[in-house]
């Protein structure tokens, strides 16, 4: 019965065009011929055994933009990536819609992990993801670029399911609620992971994607969701060197993120970080530099009620501060 299912997926793989390795711009779902998603199957792809997948959610359907960012680290780690054609900002509900037409594809089409899905969006489709992740316990992670919860930081759930991998550009006008969003996981205890970088907002580069996903490769293996192999203690290794010559604040946000891999070795020297004088200081900078930007967005929509002329001549004070 098993090899029966294994040569059904192959053909119905073959029949359809995707190739292991290559990037199918289009595969319409069987069932719902209006929904439709972009695809890579890493070159290493068979069927003879399950392999995690990433459904991903770009705010304007840029679904090949979206494809080319997680196609790196989706061939190195071994990841399915479905990007939806449907899903925009605007409407969870077409994000609801893309996202079930997508699943049972991918359940019917290829060797998917069910302990292995996971959601990931950018902005709006970061909402979206955060939203699916929330709602089912069905997904194993979450990887949030440059937007947050649902409702916003000021509604953060009280509950969160699975891992969550976190980003944001440092130009980024989300930077603080993803900075909030990443103390409030802590608060939950929740495992994650956060990586702010250069940029405005936009998509996070490709190497912070495959960062996420070896990030979730090494739970995985530690959490019993996939075999422990070697590569699991070369992680370790990487991210101590990363650790040794990060500077404070994101020696910090890498230890707990290990901490969450390794606790017994991590979790102790994750909270003796946290305590060092050069780290508290690089969090109160961060935490002062999120209330100023929190205090400006709020100024900002005073004006926007109160007195538009004012507020084209403060956008303007604030573009000439920038430069």
């Amino acid at each position: 019965m098993r090899w029966t299912w294994i040569a059904a997926v192959i053909l119905a793989t073959l029949a359809n065009g995707q190739t292991p390795g290559q990037v199918t711009e289009r595969v319409t779902c069987q069932a719902r011929p209006e929904q439709s998603y972009a695809l890579y199957l890493p070159s290493t792809y068979t069927p003879d055994r399950p392999w995690p997948v990433m459904f991903v959610f770009d705010p304007a359907a840029r679904a090949l933009l979206a494809l080319k960012l997680f196609q790196p680290g989706a061939e190195e780690h071994g990841y399915i990536v479905l990007v939806s054609w449907n899903s925009r900002n605007g409407s969870f509900e077409s994000s609801r819609q893309a996202m079930e037409a997508m699943w049972d594809d991918a359940r019917t089409r290829f060797a998917f992990d069910g302990r292995r899905a996971y959601a990931a969006g950018f902005s709006g489709g970061a909402r979206s993801a955060m939203w699916f992740a929330l709602g089912s316990a069905s997904f194993a992670g979450v990887i949030a670029s440059g937007g947050g919860f649902p409702g916003g930081p000021f509604e953060p759930p009280d509950k969160i399911g699975g891992d969550v991998f976190g980003s944001a550009g440092e130009e980024d006008f989300n930077l603080s609620e993803m900075q909030m969003m990443e103390r409030h996981l802590g608060k939950l205890k929740t495992p994650h992971k956060f990586v702010f970088h250069e940029g405005p907002h936009a998509w996070a580069p490709s190497a912070v994607i495959s960062e996420a996903m070896a990030w979730f490769q090494a739970r995985a293996m530690a959490t019993g969701r996939a075999e422990r192999t070697a590569a699991l203690l070369e992680y370790k290794r990487l991210q101590e060197d990363r650790i040794a010559a990060a500077p404070p604040a994101a020696q910090l946000r890498l230890a707990r993120s290990l901490a969450f891999v390794f606790p017994d070795e991590w979790a102790a020297k994750a909270a003796e970080t946290a305590r060092s004088k050069p780290v508290r200081k690089a969090l109160e900078q961060e935490q002062s530099l999120e209330q100023k930007q929190l205090a400006a967005e709020s100024e900002f929509g005073r004006l926007e009620r109160e007195d538009r002329g004012s507020l084209a001549a403060e956008l303007r004070r604030w573009a000439k501060r920038a430069g």
